[in-house]
């Protein structure tokens, strides 16, 4: 058995094993062989932390491309600066840091209300965003940015929610990106064997990823392990999760075959989602193409699936009848007002994330679609 990456010496006990995957951003032209790594999801037997087992080397997630960006979502930041400014002890001198690239806008707001970001350690309020769910050993990583704040200072770690998708059986979360899946009681137990005590957790919900942000100091002397009960929802949804699948994956298929009959299927969205949606989900068969808005990704195929990736013109045409969306809200808002013809022309928009009620895959069937 693996051990746990945050544990080390406890051994991880398999949820799920996908076989063989490709890295979701690795897009190709059709001609190249796919270099594909084991996806297997696991759980610890002592902490309980969700987590890959025997993550993908970090060289081989470098994209072969440098017009690869991800966006981490931003609409909760001015909230979150105004809690960063009110914290005791943080005054418009004190040395603010951010750990990566990912919170320059965080920064850029703190500046805007009178801070200036600071050069030279200690710090007095570090902030990282969406990175601890990619640490590959997240106890070195917490105790690195613990280190680097004064006794009385902050660490902020912003991290997705998985609380939601374990729940809705949403599928498209797991990203060989990710080693880590974690809910309010997995980052506590985190932070606090990395050296930190949470003074705050705050969440700020949104339609398709809900952002988890944990307030912490340094707890200069051992702190006792938050307490998990092994009988907990916390600890029994991952495992339902896992079982549910095969059912899931039965269920999208014979509703995908269905909408067949109507005509041809696209997927609007190149990006790792509709990756995993395609590749986990066992649905590629049934969709024709994949259509993106960035003209560079036009022209390559999908990773694992090998889908044509195509621009939105292809929605002209009387041909396509669904046409699934695996973009964020924002966009997905305006691919759809952009995309109004296609709808009033008969053709119809849905979701892959469970999340979105107004267009779910579970609240397709209806008038028109065969029985």
């Amino acid at each position: 058995m693996t051990p746990c990456l945050l544990c080390r010496q406890t051994a991880c006990s398999l949820l799920l094993d996908l076989g063989l995957q490709p890295v979701c951003h690795h897009f190709f032209d059709g001609n190249q062989d796919e270099d594909r790594h084991p996806l297997r999801l696991g759980q610890c037997e002592d902490c309980g932390l969700v987590q890959l087992l025997n993550p993908v080397p970090a060289g081989q997630l470098v994209p072969h491309f440098d017009w690869i960006a991800n966006r981490e979502p931003e609409g909760h930041l001015d909230a979150l600066v105004d809690v960063l400014r009110a914290l005791p002890g943080i005054s418009a001198a004190s040395k603010v840091h951010g750990a990566s690239h990912k919170d320059a806008s965080t920064l850029q707001r703190l500046r805007e209300q009178g801070f200036a970001a600071a050069s030279t350690e200690p710090s007095d309020l570090l902030i990282a965003r969406h990175i601890l769910e990619h640490a590959a050993n997240p106890r070195v990583f917490v105790e690195g940015l613990a280190a680097q704040v004064s006794p009385a200072g902050y660490v902020v770690f912003e991290v997705p929610d998985c609380r939601g998708p374990l729940r809705l059986l949403d599928y498209t979360m797991l990203w060989e990106e990710h080693t880590l899946y974690l809910d309010e009681d997995a980052l506590r137990i985190c932070l606090a064997r990395g050296g930190l005590v949470v003074e705050r957790i705050l969440s700020y919900a949104a339609p398709y990823e809900t952002a988890l942000v944990a307030i912490a100091r340094p707890a200069g002397a051992a702190e006792p392990l938050p307490p998990h009960n092994s009988a907990s929802a916390q600890r029994q949804r991952p495992l339902a999760f896992a079982r549910a699948l095969g059912e899931r994956r039965l269920a999208l298929r014979d509703l995908l075959s269905r909408w067949r009959r109507t005509g041809a299927i696209a997927l609007f969205g190149a990006g790792h989602h509709a990756v995993t949606f395609l590749n986990v989900m066992g649905v590629a068969d049934l969709i024709d193409c994949v259509i993106d808005d960035h003209p560079r990704k036009q022209g390559l195929r999908m990773p694992g699936s090998r889908l044509p990736i195509v621009g939105a013109e292809v929605l002209k045409g009387s041909h396509i009848k669904l046409c699934l969306s695996g973009l964020g809200f924002d966009s997905e808002r305006r691919v759809l007002q952009a995309h109004r013809r296609f709808v009033d022309q008969g053709g119809t928009f849905a979701s892959i994330f469970p999340t979105n009620r107004a267009s779910a895959l579970t609240h397709l069937a209806g008038p028109g679609l065969p029985p």
